[in-house]
């Protein structure tokens, strides 16, 4: 998990700065399903207007495995 946050800040710090203020990042992890919750706010272009950015994703957990019953 700790790899999957560090991925999702260093995606935000490549969009440029300023673009999403006051990120934060949080992955969840099941067995079947791994969860990034990404939230922050967008530049106020009007002084007291915020918009707050949720994004959420979840796909099937990567599963290591031997097919070949090697190890």
């Amino acid at each position: 998990q700790a790899l999957g946050t560090a991925a999702a800040y260093a995606c935000i710090a490549q969009a440029g700065t300023g673009d999403l203020q006051i990120p934060a990042v949080l992955v969840s992890k099941t067995i079947r399903e791994t969860t990034v919750n990404i939230t922050g706010k967008a530049p106020s272009l009007v002084p007291g207007l915020e918009f707050p950015i949720v994004v959420n994703h979840t796909k099937p957990t990567e599963r290591v495995t031997n097919p070949g019953g090697i190890g």
